[in-house]
């Protein structure tokens, strides 16, 4: 035997009123609920929905304006950023006033004395006061000496007037040499010579000629060389006529020249 069961009119009745009590109570609440039934200070941010509220939800002066609330502390300071590119340059100053005068040195030693020592014999001679008598024939030639000394910066001329007179090298360097001398008069043609020579060594430089007959005959030469100092230089002469000849002593013609170059 089956049971059914059975709605009655009654119970459609009543779910019915639920229904709309519940609708209505739902309206009749939000309707009734005000700021006067609510007990101040009991709402918490709790029962707010975030971010639901805005800015004209709330009381002016609520929110303060941007910029004008306290100040926090300063934070720490940030590690240095990287150098800008340099900037234009700027222009130029105004000069400077010219500044004093400054003092005068103390004039400095002779460059004859300091840079370039210099030697100049003149006049030859065998002694002291009188001409060089060259013998003919002299195959060795005979060595000239100086009856004075003109600008001897350096002590070149070592006994002057003997015939122990050297010329000698005041420092170790390279010399220009010159010597000049003027034979007499003779009728001959024979062979002039003039040389330089170390001492003791062979010809550094030397000029050879014939003599013109009855006229003067003039010699002059030159040469650089290498000297250590204290070593000598020395003038020689030789000629090969048939009668012996004396050499002037005439201080323009006769002479002999000693400069130091360079080191």
């Amino acid at each position: 035997m089956t049971t059914h069961s059975r709605i009655k009119p009654l119970h459609l009745v009543a779910a019915g009123a639920v229904a709309l009590a519940l609708s209505g109570g739902s309206a009749t609440a939000g309707a009734l609920i005000t700021g006067k039934q609510i007990k101040d200070g009991s709402l918490t941010s709790a029962d707010v929905k975030d971010r639901s509220l805005q800015a004209a939800d709330l009381a002016p002066g609520t929110i303060p304006a941007t910029g004008t609330g306290t100040p926090g502390p300063a934070g720490p300071q940030g590690p240095a950023g990287p150098a800008g590119p340099a900037g234009p340059a700027g222009p130029q100053g105004l000069s400077g006033p010219v500044g004093p005068v400054g003092q005068t040195g103390a004039a400095g030693a002779s460059a004859l004395d300091t840079v370039i020592p210099h030697f100049r014999g003149e006049g030859v001679a065998t002694g002291c006061g009188d001409g060089a008598s060259i013998i003919a024939p002299n195959p060795d030639g005979v060595k000239l000496y100086w009856n004075r000394r003109i600008m001897d910066t350096s002590g070149f001329l070592k006994d002057p007037c003997s015939a122990s007179s050297e010329i000698v090298a005041p420092r170790t360097g390279t010399y220009l040499v010159t010597a000049s001398i003027e034979w007499p008069s003779n009728s001959d043609s024979a062979m002039r010579t003039l040389g330089i020579k170390t001492a003791g060594q062979a010809y550094l430089a030397a000029d050879r000629r014939l003599n013109v007959p009855n006229q003067p005959t003039q010699q002059s030469i030159s040469t650089l060389v290498r000297l250590v100092q204290g070593q000598a230089i020395e003038v020689w002469v030789y000629q090969a006529s048939p009668i012996p000849l004396s050499i002037r002593n005439d201080l323009s013609t006769s002479n002999v020249t000693m400069q130091f170059v360079s080191k």
